[in-house]
């Protein structure tokens, strides 16, 4: 192959690498890692469920077992899923954490995303396909996973579920 074909393929090459890094939901959603966003101090007026799943939502069971992913950069995180009981909006700011049960110590960094929702459907929308950072994780353990999302005019949500985060 000519080296100027070769230099013809690197916009496209770049381009996949990083699009590589956003998560992407079932029906096309993006998901682009972002700065974790104040959440505002007034009371939660949406209804959101954290699950798991990068092809879709998947309801989380009491410490249901998620396998750990160990990524192409050495990090290793768990695949986050939402789903938001409201139709009134189509892009969310996403804060992701996680800790461990049994003394409150963080079980890696947080991360923030702004996540595209899919089309309501009954009025829930969902996103899946978002990492939340773990990290010292050698054996079972039950960590408290934590999803807080806000909406563009400020309204927010959180919920948190216990899973057996296996590596």
């Amino acid at each position: 192959m000519s080296r100027t074909r070769l230099l013809s393929l690197v916009p496209m090459v770049v381009t996949s690498l990083l699009l590589g890094g956003c998560g992407c939901d079932a029906a096309g959603g993006r998901a682009t890692e972002a700065s974790v966003v104040q959440v505002p101090t007034t009371a939660a007026t949406l209804d959101v469920e954290l699950g798991t799943g990068t092809d879709g939502f998947h309801a989380l069971g009491a410490q249901q077992s998620v396998s750990m992913v160990h990524g192409p950069q050495g990090g290793q995180h768990v695949w986050v899923s939402l789903r938001i009981k409201d139709a009134g909006f189509d892009t969310a700011r996403v804060n992701l954490s996680a800790r461990y049960s049994e003394n409150g110590a963080p079980a890696g960094e947080a991360s923030g995303w702004i996540a595209d929702l899919s089309v309501p459907m009954d009025g829930v929308r969902t996103h899946a396909g978002m990492k939340d950072y773990v990290s010292g994780v050698a054996s079972p353990r039950v960590v408290i996973l934590r999803a807080e999302v806000v909406a563009p005019d400020g309204r927010h949500g959180v919920d948190e579920r216990a899973i057996m985060l296996t590596p």
